[in-house]
């Protein structure tokens, strides 16, 4: 009993000091560890605020709906913490806020081109939700590009467009974007990023943005903060699709980096200037010194962008999703997860995101991503934090529920909560 209790009381402190994700991970452990304690219903109740607190609103109602229909265990105790759950479900479903179910969520990623149009939309839906499907994640990147204000309200358009009758079926909506190659808009040239190729001796244009350039940070963080006016439930921030992202830079990163470090990377035989054309794939002791600090300082540099979005988002949707999408490597490879692609799940853990693990192409890659994500639960994050990524194809996706929910099924018999299902081909939906 005093073991429950002092683990009680560390919860109940790191709540109060607002370390929101530290006193979900005691309490978690609480639960865990003391099935039939009579306290049980207490560090229920403080588990849902803390995930309530943290932002994730998903995993909180998973527990305030657990604790309004368990079975007493302490009459006393129980009873007004079940008070207090069913009070707070109440509370959520008259506010208007969208939650899924707690069986877990099973959300269909999809681009614009490929929705159905006009009436064979709503039907569509329809379809999904009775075969299971809890949400949408639509790419934006089919969306006409700009390079002005109009740019984000093209994406503002579409989504005005589809939410209301997604959620007439129950369905959530994600917006689904990519960063690092933004299809959604035409760049500014001085956005552009650039690389040293050592094979050649020259700068390249990368044909996308650099990510730490301060007006692109600016523009993105009005452009994308702005789409929960729309009523969407949360974004999808794309991973990175090829390696390579502490090789490339802009004069204006290289700018801030120097200000912020003092540490001049402009000069040749230093990096950016590097003699090695694929730095991301050497050694440590390969590497020039400064080239960790700059590593690190961009990678940062880009989750604080994301944290960024996800607070002038949130300040239209409170409850709204944010997840990042990850390469396998930020669990087995963080070196070459940050250096490569930008990821770095110790920060991203302070961030207040979702994560989720991609499907590469192919039904092996997607029955390995699902086997990671039951490694990854022995890390610091909590299972509703997770999701895992299963390739499908058109034609599973129209024999719905079929094989797919066999498929779904041994997902989650591999310890997933949450499932993205991602279309393999480009053709359009059945």
């Amino acid at each position: 009993m005093d073991a429950q209790k002092k683990l009680l009381n560390e919860a109940r402190r790191a709540h109060l000091e607002e370390r929101y994700r530290t006193a979900a991970l005691l309490l978690k452990r609480f639960v865990t560890s003391y099935p039939e304690s009579p306290r049980l219903a207490e560090a229920r109740w403080w588990l849902a605020r803390s995930y309530e607190s943290a932002g994730d609103l998903q995993a909180a109602v998973g527990e305030y709906q657990t604790l309004a229909a368990a079975e007493p265990v302490s009459a006393m105790q129980r009873g007004s913490f079940q008070s207090l759950a069913r009070r707070r479900l109440d509370e959520l479903r008259s506010s208007g806020e969208r939650v899924f179910p707690q069986g877990g969520r099973v959300l269909l990623a999809i681009t614009r081109s490929r929705l159905p149009a006009g009436n064979a939309f709503g039907l569509w839906l329809k379809g999904l939700a009775e075969a299971g499907i809890t949400g949408l994640v639509i790419d934006v990147g089919g969306t006409v590009p700009r390079q002005d204000a109009a740019a984000g309200r093209d994406a503002e358009d579409l989504f005005a467009a589809v939410v209301p009758i997604a959620h007439e079926q129950g369905l959530a909506v994600l917006a689904a974007v990519d960063l690092h190659r933004p299809t959604w808009l035409t760049l500014k040239e001085e956005w552009g990023g650039k690389v040293w190729d050592a094979a050649q001796g020259i700068l390249r244009d990368t044909g996308g943005p650099d990510v730490s350039h301060p007006d692109y940070h600016a523009y993105v963080e009005d452009a994308i903060g702005n789409w929960g006016r729309t009523g969407i439930d949360g974004l999808l921030f794309r991973s990175r699709g090829a390696a390579g992202f502490a090789d490339e830079f802009s004069t204006a990163s290289l700018g801030s980096f120097q200000a912020a470090f003092g540490i001049s990377l402009d000069t040749p035989g230093s990096f950016p200037y590097a003699p090695h054309p694929d730095t991301a794939r050497l050694a440590a002791d390969q590497l020039p010194p400064p080239y960790w600090r700059w590593a690190g300082w961009k990678t940062r540099h880009y989750l604080r962008l994301i944290e960024r979005i996800a607070a002038r988002f949130r300040q239209k949707q409170p409850a709204g999703i944010v997840a990042v999408e990850v390469h396998q490597e930020a669990v087995t490879s963080p070196v070459i997860a940050m250096t490569a692609y930008g990821e770095d799940l110790h920060d991203a853990r302070h961030r207040q995101v979702d994560l989720v693990m991609p499907a590469n192409n192919g039904a092996e890659a997607a029955v390995a991503s699902v086997g990671l994500h039951g490694a990854a639960q022995s890390t610091e994050y909590h299972e509703g934090q997770w999701w895992a990524a299963v390739s499908i194809s058109p034609e599973e996706l129209k024999a719905l529920p079929g094989s797919l929910a066999v498929r779904i099924s041994a997902a989650r018999d591999r310890g997933a909560s949450h499932i993205v299902l991602n279309l393999t081909s480009s053709s359009m939906v059945p």
